[in-house]
């Protein structure tokens, strides 16, 4: 250790290199990031604050359990929020997570657990489908290194809610000793280990961020296992806490996950392989419901990607994002401008040429149609008189912002010589607005929703509140349904609609007429109407 460390000196002087470990580098985000939203995934989010404090009290548990610094841990959790925690938890414990994926098996886990003789084993309980708690089980029968299984299911109460019973009083831990052991790709055998130290291991993360430009309005979509360094550490979701970021877990690696994802959840950068672009370009050809406008970054890796895939995204310092997909019922170049982005749909065999060709031919037109549907100006003639959400600008003496807000209504106090047209000025109103609406929509939305739930007979697995610009609601195959937090501008019937629309999902999932047959049942047969209704609100502001 000490040849490797005087090693390391000859990087202690880079731009980024820090000797932190990760547990003290999540100790720094939380109180540099609070409040901030840090993770989300299908069904919670948490604050910097709150990861913090879970991975605290997860780290103590683990060590009240016989969990101690320099142990290797088996982790083979999905792309949920207890993977982060056990993640923080194991590196303030100075313990390394040998990082399994979902995907293995019996063959996978002997070799690793021969080779790196773990003391415990973290593991789901159950995973599209599969029961790991037997597998668990069956290693530690035959491998009595493993003193402790912890389940993230039933169990995992003891571990994951426990966080305010514990102080954390953690050793010290050296930032240039082993973090994580990545696995290698096993394409020649069993999986290899790779060691990476805290400190390189962040620094790779950092570098990868700043090269990226993220900063701390960007989203990262983990939509590939997290525990791969791909999507941990490039800059993935290290990268992205460094820097204030949010990270979304997508349950799935299925493309339908994933633009739901990105449509809802607003992200900015992503990393996919290319048959999984493949896949959603596809998609995206038959399937208007998907906003993927807020993408500003694809990051592909374990193949190169198609040119023909790469070129469907333009981006034009006048127009902004134009979106190209192929439709096989075309005949002609159509293009349609939306707030979000020009949507160009292409007879196959088009190309790129002709594309950018009839792109110059109606510049003219296609910035006049952009300019009509830009968001307004929002400024002291700017009103929102909502059944629900009541907003007003008003001038002040001051010369500072003052906004006042309570459950239903907002007023913002403006100097007197404020400027509305300063588009970093306009940036934070939207900001301001927005944060209200979702604190108005999480105090109105989810006992409203339990309250139909209830009286119509069809429960749900979760609910959570979301920025969703494309959908109002969404409900997953576990019964886990998204709110737009702009419901809250729309009149109650409406919102009512929306709410009993997405829990008759949780019984028919697609828009059959066994779905439009039960939607009619709870709205006295109104449902097309309401539908109709619903399409002269948008969800913005």
């Amino acid at each position: 250790m000490a040849g490797y460390k005087k090693n390391m000196a000859q990087y202690e002087n880079l731009e980024g290199w820090e000797k932190l470990s990760l547990g003290m580098q999540l100790d720094k985000w939380a109180i540099r990031y609070g409040n901030r939203i840090a993770v989300t995934d299908s069904e919670e989010e948490i604050t910097y604050s709150e990861l913090n404090q879970k991975a605290i009290g997860t780290g103590q548990y683990f060590m009240e359990k016989g969990i101690q610094k320099g142990d290797k841990v088996l982790v083979q959790l999905p792309n949920r929020i207890s993977f982060v925690v056990v993640l923080f938890a194991l590196a303030k414990i100075g313990a390394v997570p040998i990082m399994m994926l979902p995907a293995h098996r019996e063959t996978e886990l002997e070799g690793i657990i021969a080779l790196a003789k773990p003391s415990a084993y973290i593991v789901a309980e159950r995973y599209l489908g599969f029961y790991y708690v037997e597998m668990a089980m069956a290693m530690q029968k035959k491998f009595p290194c493993i003193q402790n299984v912890f389940v993230d299911g039933t169990q995992r109460g003891a571990w994951y809610e426990a966080e305010t019973e514990r102080q954390g009083v953690f050793p010290e831990v050296d930032s240039y000793s082993t973090a994580v052991l990545l696995l290698s790709g096993g394409t020649t055998g069993v999986p290899k280990l790779i060691p990476r130290t805290h400190t390189d291991y962040m620094y790779n993360a950092r570098m990868s961020a700043k090269r990226c430009q993220l900063d701390e309005s960007s989203v990262y979509l983990a939509a590939l296992p997290v525990a791969h360094n791909f999507p941990l550490c490039c800059p993935g979701l290290l990268g992205t806490f460094d820097i204030g970021g949010k990270v979304v877990l997508a349950p799935t690696t299925s493309p339908d996950d994933i633009l739901t994802a990105i449509t809802e959840e607003k992200v900015t950068i992503t990393a996919l392989v290319p048959a999984m672009v493949t896949v959603c370009m596809e998609m995206l050809e038959y399937d208007e419901d998907y906003d993927i406008s807020s993408l500003k970054i694809l990051q592909v890796g374990g193949a190169m990607l198609e040119d023909s895939l790469a070129d469907k995204i333009i981006e034009d310092d006048e127009l902004g994002r134009l979106l190209i997909r192929v439709n096989s019922r075309a005949r002609s170049l159509v293009f349609r401008t939306k707030s979000d982005a020009v949507y160009v749909s292409v007879p196959p065999g088009t190309t790129l040429k002709e594309v950018k060709q009839a792109i110059e031919n109606l510049r003219g037109k296609l910035l006049v149609s952009r300019q009509k549907i830009a968001r307004p100006l929002i400024d002291l003639n700017y009103k929102i008189d909502a059944e629900h959400f009541k907003l007003s600008l008003v001038s002040g003496e001051k010369d500072q912002f003052l906004a006042n807000s309570r459950l239903g209504v907002m007023e913002i106090v403006c100097p007197p010589h404020a400027d509305f047209t300063d588009e970093k000025l306009q940036s934070w109103l939207h900001k301001v607005i927005e944060e209200s609406l979702r604190r108005n929509a999480k105090s109105i939305l989810p006992s409203r929703l339990a309250f139909l739930s209830k009286q119509c007979g069809l429960p749900y697995s979760s609910v959570k509140i979301n920025s969703s610009q494309g959908r109002w609601g969404s409900c997953s195959a576990r019964k886990a349904i998204n709110l737009s937090y702009y419901l809250v501008l729309l009149p109650s019937h409406l919102i009512d609609y929306v709410l009993l629309h997405e829990l008759c999902h949780t019984r028919e999932m697609n828009h059959s007429e066994r779905f439009w047959a039960l939607l009619n049942q709870f709205t006295e047969g109104k449902a097309l109407t309401l539908r109709g209704e619903l399409r002269k609100y948008r969800t913005e502001i």
